[in-house]
């Protein structure tokens, strides 16, 4: 009897002992049941969240709202050493040595949502986005500020796009917790909007500090999440206003603004989501000009890997419209078109009119064809008079006694050089065969070139000899200029008689060779020997307007890696052609290809097995859009699948940053991804780590989430979730600045975004 006494009481001492679990309502539906957690219930945060996020999925909102508050209490009551007890926060400790994402607030925020409580909700949200992004606190966000309206009313405008300005030169984005927006130092032009800054925006600008801002412990302690200025900075001389753009790249400053909240800004394919309702706002949207990239064999997929929006141009010479958008929060678009002059070629220039004056030099008239503008033309040293109409006069000193040198570049920085032969006779642009000019010496027994004649070699019949010494004709001061008349009046005798014709010479300036960059400038020269000429074609475009005895072209081109074949085209009006063919052998050395330098594997996403498919497509597409952007150099899956099978990876151990270590090491990557692929019902979320292989760090979190779970959308929030990833791992240069022993201080400009934990390659 004393025994069975003693039983009982150690078996009531372990009853008190165990703790008191919450009971729950009753969640089911569609007969499932919901409201529950995997594995044991505890009184600790993780499984009030857990059990939450259960009842969030079966929709039943008033038990999830009343878990997720009992959440928030007990992760304040562990977290109160923190800036801000209870804030949502990715990789929490749990217990142990075991951390998990705490995103009680956000969860609270879509609970208040569906039951109806929209202003508590967009508060909640706010606040969760306020300690850590997360792209389902976004979307929420979105959601109930667009229910907000649409039960008020309250959204009676557009949004419009007040201005867009292209500059030439990347602005300066820096921020402004204090005080009044002011121009970044060395800009002279700016725009600002207030922003908030959240906390992971300011600790990676934290992180992001010079030792010298490091030391201002004042303006640290400023660097807090609260509401601040984000100022946007350049330089008057680079706004291209009416001048055309000649390089591939450029940046659109756009202001906008809302009467009751901006939600996204777009150009062409790319788009700025906000964070927090805005109703002024200033983005910044780099864009490269991928000109003619047909032209020279190459296209998008060979051009420079870039994570620019790409804005196609059918042309290197005209207008371009770029149209940028910005929709508001209940769907309201507004637009703005803006023109842009596109101009990568050089001036044409043709003379029409020769005078060979006793002093040594010669009265030039011509013109130049340039529909953007000359910002300089000169002609042997002397700049031509404007007749107008792009017609011009100059008289100028010959450099010798038959050539000048002419330069000509328009207001987007092309050029056009080249060396004139000018003849006595209109129209007599020519380069002279060196066999006609000692030709006509023999003809006319001109003493000048007497020396020579001995050493030619069997000559063409000749329109006529002439025996002994002959002075030069009346109005020719060299045997030089009589040469090139007499070659005009040759190739026109033939011409007429029928004897034979000569057709167009290309002389080209652009030499076959191996070149390093992804474009190279094509330039030369036509003569049309007996006939003026119709067309110049340089891979297939004509870069001359009308008839023209001589053309100097130039053209810019694209290229893809390896070998170029260019063709240059030339017809007279005899319907005679030459032919030049050159070849530009692109290489792409490894050096050169920084963007692609950090080694990447991805482990296959852990998901439900229930959806299965669903997850394997979601890794699917994340794969194809990280190859196609080349930002990263990516492991071949089948290395990834072949070391799976090694070490027997699979289920939950596929999210561990250990495991993902190892499996890094194993396949020589540098960084290995992390996913896992949540489904519910009505939603799908898509979260991705990166992890450094190195130091097991956990470098960036990232995640995209939607209640659309069409096949369609889930490769757009992919390839969302794959240009965070990219913008996560910038790619910048810099200079060597200092170097002492095994350290050395780079210096990299503005805007760097450079994180500790980024290498230097």
């Amino acid at each position: 009897m004393k025994k069975a006494l003693i039983l009982f009481g150690a078996f009531a001492v372990l009853a008190v002992s165990l703790p008191a679990f919450a009971k729950a309502p009753e969640c089911v539906k569609n007969g499932k049941k919901y409201g529950v957690v995997d594995g044991n219930f505890r009184e600790e945060w993780y499984s009030y969240q857990e059990r939450a996020e259960s009842f969030l999925e079966g929709e039943c909102y008033e038990p999830a709202l009343s878990d997720f508050e009992q959440a928030i209490k007990l992760r304040a009551a562990v977290d109160r050493a923190a800036d801000t007890p209870g804030c949502d926060q990715r990789q929490a400790r749990s217990y142990g040595m075991h951390f998990l994402d705490f995103f009680g607030h956000r969860g609270r925020g879509v609970a208040l949502y569906h039951l109806g409580r929209i202003d508590d909700s967009i508060k909640e949200l706010e606040f969760s986005l306020q300690c850590v992004e997360s792209a389902q606190a976004q979307y929420w966000l979105d959601q109930a500020r667009a229910k907000k309206l649409q039960q008020s009313g309250g959204d009676a405008k557009e949004p419009v796009i007040k201005t867009v300005r292209l500059v030439l030169s990347e602005p300066k984005i820096s921020f402004i917790r204090e005080g009044s927006p002011a121009p970044a130092p060395g800009y002279d032009r700016f725009l600002s909007f207030p922003y908030y800054y959240t906390a992971d925006e300011i600790a990676a600008i934290r992180e992001g500090l010079t030792r010298e801002q490091q030391k201002d412990k004042s303006f640290v302690n400023s660097l807090k999440p609260g509401w601040g200025y984000q100022v946007v900075s350049w330089r008057a001389e680079d706004e291209l206003g009416d001048r055309p753009a000649r390089d591939g790249m450029i940046w659109a400053i756009v202001e906008s603004t809302d009467d009751q909240g901006i939600k996204y800004v777009a150009a062409a394919s790319g788009k700025s989501p906000y964070t927090f309702a805005q109703k002024a706002r200033v983005d910044v949207f780099p864009l490269m000009l991928n000109t003619s990239l047909a032209a020279s064999g190459a296209n998008a997929e060979e051009s420079e890997p870039s994570d620019l929006t790409a804005v196609g141009l059918e042309d290197t010479k005209g207008k371009l419209e770029l149209t940028f958008s910005v929709t508001d929060l209940v769907g309201k678009t507004g637009t703005l078109a803006v023109a842009l002059a596109v101009d990568q070629e050089g001036p044409q220039l043709t003379l029409e009119e020769v005078k060979v004056l006793p002093d040594g030099k010669a009265l030039l008239r011509g013109a130049v064809d340039e529909p953007s503008g000359l910002a300089r033309f000169i002609i042997g040293g002397v700049t031509p008079k404007n007749l107008g109409g792009g017609r011009f006069e100059v008289t100028a000193p010959l450099e010798t006694a038959d050539r000048v040198r002419f330069e000509v570049e328009d207001k987007a920085g092309n050029k056009t050089v080249g060396v004139l032969v000018v003849a006595a006779k209109a129209g007599g642009l020519l380069e002279i065969p060196e066999r006609w000019a000692r030709y006509i010496g023999r003809i006319f027994r001109v003493a000048a070139l007497d020396a020579i004649n001995s050493e030619l070699p069997a000559l063409p019949p000749a329109p006529g000899r002439m025996s002994g010494w002959q002075p030069l004709p009346e109005n020719y001061e060299s045997p030089m200029r009589l040469a090139v008349d007499v070659e005009l009046y040759w190739n026109e005798l033939q011409n007429t008689m029928g004897i034979q014709k000569t057709p167009p010479k290309i002389t080209m300036k652009t030499r076959p060779q191996t070149v390093y960059n992804n474009q190279i400038y094509v330039e030369g020269a036509a003569v049309g020997q007996g006939a003026p000429l119709v067309s110049v074609m340089v891979q297939g475009k004509n870069v001359i307007t009308g008839e023209r005895t001589n053309a100097f072209f130039n053209r810019l081109l694209f290229l893809k890696p390896g070998k170029n074949n260019i063709e240059i085209k030339v017809t007279d009006k005899n319907g005679l052609v030459t032919v030049e063919n050159l070849t530009i052998t692109r290489v792409v050395p490894k050096v050169k290809s920084v963007s692609e330098r950090l080694a990447v594997s991805m482990l296959p996403f852990y998901q439900d097995p229930t959806f299965v498919d669903i997850g394997e497509v979601a890794y699917d597409n994340l794969a194809t859009a990280l190859i196609q952007q080349k930002r990263f150099a990516y492991v071949d899956k089948s290395r990834i699948d072949a070391v799976m099978r090694e070490l027997r990876l699979s289920g939950s151990g596929l999210t561990d940053p250990n495991t993902a270590v190892r499996a890094g090491k194993q396949t020589s990557s540098e960084a290995i991804i992390i996913g896992t692929v949540r489904e519910t019902p009505t939603s799908i979320e898509v979260k991705t780590q990166v992890v450094d292989v190195e130091s097991s760090r956990i470098m960036v979190t990232r995640d995209a989430y939607h209640q659309d779970k069409s096949l369609e959308n889930l490769r757009f929030i992919t390839r969302g979730l794959a240009v965070k990833l990219q913008n996560a791992f910038p790619v910048v240069q810099g200079q060597i600045s200092k170097s002492s022993g095994k350290s050395a201080t780079i210096s990299l400009g503005q805007s760097s975004r450079v994180l500790p934990g980024m290498k230097v390659v």
